[in-house]
């Protein structure tokens, strides 16, 4: 049995997003064979850091900051001290923005496991988002630093001070010193976990190894979603990520189903949100925002999985749980969806931001549910075979902790 210490800037339960999900499904499998500790702070002036309710397979503790603790100085200091205390045989870096740099460069001695579940590291302007003007950025901050620099002080120069500008002047994210704190943290990695070849493709020159890993589903957990969907008179495609993020291509969605809608084609949209900013549209039926025992209850009730992203998608989740529920998806033909969808055979891929093919590729699955069954029972097989957490743990997590 070793003894493991994760490090996770960002954690809170219930979850606010699949990372989240995806770093508590790790842990807790690995409980099972090892001492794990989850290390996290807590600071919840902007963002739930810590904010933690439930009861976990593993130990978690809680290092209190403030808005004048929670900086590039003070915070690598205070866990520093906590993983000396524990004197784990290995320590897990996480998620996290600004501050995930200058805290893992100063536990570089402990060659710890650096997670990249996002582009952190690489856009220092949307936190790890390679995202800028509505589209996927071409640059990144470690090939093209001074001209990520100034778009950063730009755009964080006119934003409000909210979580990620608190960080990004905490970390000192616009100096030279932030540099040489990313180098350092990658050049400290004893491997680093990426979600997509584009990634390992920028870090592998700058890292000692570079893995390319899934994130999992629980797929009997989603096994009860696998069943046709009620019958009803009209389809539904359903879209579970955050509408209220520009990145996830909502005003995508939204043009396709007034494209459909002018067709005559007879297809529901409904959509999951936590935003109060959405105004009502008829094209488009919101729903309250689901917690996570709720999601293979939540795609029972589609007929279509619909992930219309317009930035380049580390991963793509949302895909891989509505597979695993028996769902065709339509999903946007970038970053790690490319690899999640199979065009044609567990759905259909379309190009980033072209309303019209999107349109087209739901009207197609709203009138043939037969394809619609084929594709899904085509997705749930996949999902077991290569986004299991059972795969998953035996063939990369446990190998890497025993």
């Amino acid at each position: 049995m070793s003894k493991i210490a994760f490090i996770d800037l960002l954690f809170n339960w219930p979850p606010d997003g699949g990372a989240r999900v995806d770093l508590k499904e790790i842990m807790s499998r690995l409980s099972q064979r090892h001492d794990v500790t989850l290390l996290v702070p807590d600071f919840q002036d902007f963002f739930p850091r810590g904010r933690i309710t439930g009861e976990f397979p593993f130990r978690v503790v809680k290092l209190p900051f403030t808005k004048s603790t929670f900086n590039a100085w003070s915070l690598p200091r205070a866990f520093a001290r906590e993983v000396d205390r524990i004197r784990p045989d290995r320590l897990f870096i996480g998620d996290g923005w600004y501050l995930k740099f200058p805290l893992a460069a100063a536990l570089r001695r402990h060659r710890p496991i650096l997670r990249f579940y996002a582009y952190e590291g690489l856009c220092i302007t949307h936190y790890g988002t390679l995202f800028r003007d509505g589209r996927a950025c071409p640059k990144n901050y470690l090939s093209d630093t001074a001209f990520c620099v100034r778009c950063a002080l730009h755009r964080h120069r006119f934003r409000p001070l909210d979580a990620f500008s608190h960080e990004f002047l905490a970390a000192l994210a616009f100096t030279p010193l932030y540099r040489r704190w990313v180098g350092a943290a990658l050049a400290g990695a004893s491997r680093v976990i990426v979600y997509n070849r584009f990634m390992k493709e920028i870090l592998a020159p700058r890292a000692r190894e570079v893995l390319v890993v899934p994130s999992g589903v629980d797929t009997a957990a989603f096994a009860a979603a696998e069943r046709p969907a009620p019958p009803r008179g009209r389809c539904v495609a359903m879209m579970t990520g955050r509408s209220g993020d520009p990145s996830k291509g909502f005003g995508v969605l939204l043009e396709a189903a007034r494209i459909l809608a002018a067709r005559g084609v007879k297809l529901d949209i409904v959509v999951p949100t936590y935003s109060s900013g959405h105004a009502a549209d008829a094209q488009v039926r919101f729903i309250p925002w689901q917690p996570q025992e709720r999601l293979p209850l939540l795609y029972s009730e589609a007929d279509i999985c619909v992930v219309p992203s317009v930035w380049r998608e580390p991963f793509g989740i949302a895909a891989v749980e509505a597979m695993a529920a028996g769902r065709p998806v339509v999903a946007s033909r970038s970053g790690g969806l490319e690899g999640i969808v199979e065009d044609g055979v567990t759905g259909f891929l379309v190009e980033p931001g072209n309303a019209a093919e999107l349109a087209g590729r739901l009207a197609q699955l709203a009138a043939d549910p037969d394809l619609r069954g084929r594709m899904g029972r085509a997705g749930r097989e996949k999902a077991g075979r290569e986004y299991s957490w059972d795969a998953l743990m035996r063939d990369i997590y446990l190998p890497l902790f025993d």
